[in-house]
């Protein structure tokens, strides 16, 4: 909580923010959690200008993106090319932070700017060679490149290789530098061995409790057919996320005769043809949507009776508290997940705010069918969710700092 506390009053001090984000439109986590998060900071300032990068092919995500933001917001897209590889995309993002730090030398001797957020050493790395510029900056590193980047070819260790030097000057040279856990924290100052942890601040997912409540309400009062359960994932499908796990975990579950059982997923990604073939070879009722808008996928995971997360273990995912748990807590759906070091980081119990299972089918089938039959543990996590959930409100945790700083 100290650190929590530390990131949220350098926002109450703060009257104009520069935010250079590599994601702010999308479905993607990282493009929600952005979004919200740079909502929350725009209500603690006096104005907010989102610098982005954005392919051609977004255009209809920016007309989406643009309704979703408080008045005080000015977004300022960059332009992307296309269909272009990782590593060329990321080699423009060292461009853009360099004509973004000049442009923005200028600005602040014009206008004062009190504050410059940036997601990742890539976009941050121009800023840091301006003492003016460096000395109001907070970067947020999401992640270890090499937690994320698994494969081994070239471009991958070039791209290891470049991120591991600029986290380092970055981290050095930042005012600030955030991370999403104490324990993500923990393992990039171990690994770049840059900055004291007294000197970083955490910044964990969070959510609009408020926006949630509002679509939990509305969507509730839709019925739906009782004879027919609904299990869900919310998503990307990519290998680790066990997908195929939860598909063979309620094949079994027919097995044993509960057979009223439909898998709905929200998401989309490579995996999807191979989830779909499992689904009909093993005869598992699904519906896949695909990727939807951020409120029409809060709209379906509210229809949950359960929503099951089966992720495998992945370096990467164990210090990131996925925003859809968070999401389903706040719309009171009952969660079934696989357990990871980031859970313990927020004191999240079995069978009180969650129910744990490992990355198999027989176990997740046999949780499901636990929390199937045992209606009074479904109503504990139905009535607990909501109540943690809160405890990630952007808005709360910034109400509950500037109350501090007037006590």
């Amino acid at each position: 909580m100290k650190y929590l506390r530390n990131a949220v009053i350098i926002m109450a001090k703060i009257k104009k923010i520069i935010a250079l984000v590599p994601a702010y439109f999308g479905y993607s986590g990282s493009a929600v959690n952005e979004r919200q998060f740079l909502k929350a900071l725009a209500r603690k300032c006096d104005k907010l200008y989102v610098i982005t990068p954005i392919r051609f092919s977004y255009i209809r995500i920016i007309k989406l993106s643009l309704k979703d933001k408080e008045k005080n917001m000015v977004i300022l897209p960059l332009p992307l090319p296309p269909r272009v590889t990782r590593l060329l995309t990321i080699l423009s993002f060292l461009s853009i932070s360099y004509i973004c730090a000049l442009l923005l030398l200028i600005a602040d001797k014009l206008s004062k700017i009190d504050l410059i957020y940036v997601r990742g050493s890539w976009l941050a790395i121009g800023f840091t060679m301006f003492r003016r510029l460096r000395s109001k900056l907070l970067v947020k590193i999401p992640s270890l490149i090499e937690m994320e980047l698994v494969e081994k070819t070239l471009t991958s260790q070039i791209i290891k290789w470049l991120t591991n030097i600029l986290d380092r000057a970055v981290i050095l040279k930042s005012r600030w530098t955030a991370a999403p856990t104490l324990d993500a924290t923990l393992a990039i100052e171990a690994k770049r061995k840059a900055k004291p942890l007294e000197q970083w601040v955490i910044l964990p997912p969070g959510i609009d409790y408020h926006k949630i409540t509002k679509i939990r309400k509305k969507t509730r009062k839709k019925l739906r057919k009782k004879s027919v359960l609904c299990v869900g994932f919310l998503g990307s499908l990519y290998w680790w996320q066990g997908v195929d796990i939860l598909v063979k975990a309620i094949a079994i579950l027919k097995n044993r005769g509960l057979k009223s059982i439909e898998l709905i997923i929200v998401g989309d990604g490579p995996e999807r043809r191979k989830i779909l073939q499992l689904c009909e070879k093993l005869k598992v009722l699904c519906k896949i949507y695909g990727y939807v808008p951020h409120e029409k996928a809060l709209s379906i995971l509210s229809t949950f009776d359960i929503m099951v997360v089966p992720s495998r273990k992945f370096s990467s995912k164990e210090y990131s508290l996925p925003i859809k748990i968070i999401e389903a807590w706040a719309l009171g759906v009952p969660i079934i997940a696989t357990k990871h070091k980031v859970f313990d980081t927020f004191n999240i119990k079995h069978k009180v705010h969650i129910m744990y299972c490992d990355a198999n089918p027989e176990s997740i089938a046999n949780t499901l069918e636990r929390l199937i039959r045992e209606k009074k543990l479904m109503l504990t996590l139905r009535k607990n969710g909501p109540k943690i959930a809160r405890t990630f409100d952007y808005s709360v945790i910034a109400d509950h700092v500037v109350k501090l700083l007037t006590s």
